[in-house]
């Protein structure tokens, strides 16, 4: 009797103390618990729809990745959208004992659509790492042809795993916290009088344009929707390089069609744009230091035409973002949009003061447009705290070189 209460009391206390001291994130038994946030395994499976992975066209060239390709190859030197796939190749540590695909294997009649096989990379980061490559075509929705494929890295084994699966999270968590940010400026903006006001203010000299460039993307729905409604014949081109906020607007302003065009591009090279193309060009919270603004707008000049207007929105100061948002919320809080509140507004403030836009600085853009006296600029505080717009015709910085 009292050899079974010892045990059983001494069961209790095992479990209890199993349960409350924390365990090595290595030590895990052979079941996985879906609970068990301490099995890194359960991680792996997570993270399974999540896994590295890249689109490339028929022509060969990688179209583009997903979050955990950039974490693993994103650093490498030349890798970047629209290259070869045969220079991704070189980085896998196995890549010239990767039997060739083209022969046709026993049985098979066809060069297999789905293909499989193992890939080692080596990281400089996260050491030996093993992938299973599971290869399946993307095909025409209407013809059926096959336009690409898509390549999925799963994950085998990773020297580093812990670190790694650490760094993943951080980065997934990361891109959805943004996701939400650049959704909820649209909730808000549909709302709230203060940024319909905003828009106003910044498009009032747009009148009969056909033809406009938005350099930013976070934010630029309502813009766009203005302009587009304003002037029926006009037409948008946006372009950034984040592709949430892309995504979105590619959602968002889909039913406009051909009058809208989306460009995944950094918003200081303007190496595809074409010259003389466009009537007006905004710059919409940039994010660029002044150098770069410099010269942003010095190639501007050879986009627009002479009589083509540019505005450059941005913070009036380090405070700017967080005193308009505040005015935001005053706003909606009288509208009783209680459920923008709740969910938007303390995201989308807490992102916006830690966006590294640069404060737009009157005195400093002013000299940089004005000071060889040509043309005209105005400078225009809105008529919400935090916001300034600067305004001025694009003959204004011909001098900038």
């Amino acid at each position: 009797m009292l050899d079974s209460l010892q045990k059983a009391t001494h069961s209790l206390l095992s479990k209890a103390l199993n349960e409350i001291l924390p365990r090595d994130r290595r030590s895990y038994g052979h079941d996985i618990r879906l609970w068990n946030d301490r099995d890194p395994r359960v991680d792996q499976a997570f993270f399974q729809g999540s896994v590295p992975g890249f689109v490339i066209g028929n022509d060969q060239t990688i179209v583009d990745w997903n979050i955990g390709f950039e974490l693993i190859f994103g650093g490498c030197p030349g890798v970047k959208r629209g290259m070869s796939v045969a220079k991704w190749y070189v980085l896998i540590d196995n890549f010239r004992r990767l039997p060739n695909r083209g022969e046709k294997l026993q049985g098979e009649a066809v060069v297999p659509i789905t293909d499989r096989e193992r890939v080692v990379f080596v990281s400089e980061t996260f050491g030996r790492m093993v992938f299973l490559r599971i290869m399946s075509p993307v095909l025409d929705r209407i013809t059926g042809r096959v336009i690409g494929w898509n390549i999925a890295l799963n994950v085998n084994s990773v020297q580093e795993r812990v670190k790694f699966f650490t760094e993943l999270t951080d980065r997934i968590q990361n891109s959805s916290r943004h996701a939400r940010y650049v959704m909820g400026i649209d909730q808000v903006a549909s709302k709230s009088k203060v940024m319909h006001e905003a828009v106003e203010k910044a498009i009032l000299e747009l009148e009969k344009v056909k033809d406009v460039l938005v350099i930013g993307a976070v934010g630029a729905a309502p813009f766009v929707e203005e302009i587009l409604s304003a002037n029926p014949d006009s037409r948008v081109s946006i372009m950034d390089q984040d592709t949430e906020a892309l995504r979105h607007l590619r959602n968002k302003l889909s039913h406009h069609g051909k009058r809208v065009k989306i460009v995944r591009r950094a918003p200081t090279d303007l190496s595809i744009v074409p010259d003389d193309r466009f009537d007006a060009a905004i710059l919409l919270w940039p994010k660029m230091t002044m150098q770069e603004q410099e010269i942003v707008l010095a190639k501007l000049k050879d986009k627009l035409d002479r009589n083509g207007k540019v505005s450059v929105i941005s913070w009036a100061d380090d405070d700017g973002a967080e005193i308009f948002w505040d005015t935001v919320r005053r706003d909606l809080e009288e509208r009783h949009e209680i459920d923008l509140i709740r969910w938007h507004m303390n995201l989308i403030k807490e992102e916006a003061t830690r966006d590294k836009v640069l404060p737009l600085i009157a005195g400093g853009i002013i000299l940089l447009v004005g000071s060889s006296g040509h043309g005209s600029f105005e400078t225009t505080a809105s008529s919400q705290p935090g916001i300034l717009i600067v305004s001025f015709m694009s003959s204004s910085f011909k001098h900038l070189s």
